[in-house]
């Protein structure tokens, strides 16, 4: 009985081994996936800085007129 030959990489012509095109895959859409979070991040963050300064001002205005 003859056993199956472990799966040996592609090699490139520069010599080093190829990467399976579907751990390729897989990392370009992570890497689309990080992006968009990170965009997601930097809107919602925007927008909680936003809130906290309206929060600041509406604070101030209402210790200007409760007075002493």
């Amino acid at each position: 009985m003859a056993s199956k030959p472990s799966p040996k990489p592609e090699i490139g012509p520069d010599g080093l081994a190829r990467e399976s095109p579907i751990i390729a895959y897989t990392e370009k859409v992570i890497a689309e996936e990080q992006l968009q979070l990170h965009k997601y991040i930097a809107e919602n963050k925007s927008m909680l800085l936003g809130v906290e300064r309206e929060l600041a001002n509406l604070s101030m205005e209402m210790k200007l007129t409760a007075g002493p």
